[in-house]
């Protein structure tokens, strides 16, 4: 009878254990779960969840040809200026600032022989851009205005 008692003590204890051990694991488990993939996804602009915009932001975009700034797509004469980024055209170098009130917007022109850290302001409306203007000899027409970005065509030879 004692070896009976002994027994269904033994069974009694490792089952409290086995309750206790199994306890813990999940009480351990749930404590500190495992985190989600972290995710920063771009609404509004059709990318994946996969797509990183931090990093595509960061690396730079496409060289511009032969130092005019003109992509290699665009034909001979036309540029594009992103926004606060000086771009070299014939001697001058051009600076799109973006808008700078109703219809208008702002390029900062840098004659390197005269001085090249001062930067000559020019404000146009998009009206009058979209004929034809001059910079200091040259002659531009804008083609597209963006919010980041300015094409322009140079027509002087």
């Amino acid at each position: 009878m004692e070896e009976n008692r002994s027994y269904h003590l033994r069974s009694l204890v490792l089952a409290a254990t086995g309750g206790i051990v199994l306890s813990l694991c999940l009480a351990l488990l749930l404590q500190h779960p495992l985190p989600l993939e972290k995710r920063n996804p771009s609404p509004g602009f059709g990318w994946s969840w996969d797509f990183d915009y931090e990093s595509a932001m960061r690396e730079p975009g496409p060289l511009p040809d032969e130092g005019v700034g003109r992509a290699a797509s665009l034909p001979v004469g036309h540029m594009i200026l992103p926004l606060n980024e000086s771009v070299a055209v014939a001697g001058l170098e051009i600076i799109y600032r973006g808008a700078s009130g109703s219809g208008k917007f702002r390029l900062d022109v840098i004659i390197p022989v005269l001085d090249p850290t001062f930067a000559y302001s020019h404000e146009l409306s998009e009206k009058e851009s979209r004929k034809e203007f001059r910079l200091v000899d040259e002659r531009f027409k804008i083609t597209a205005i963006g919010p980041r970005t300015l094409a322009l065509q140079h027509l002087s030879p």
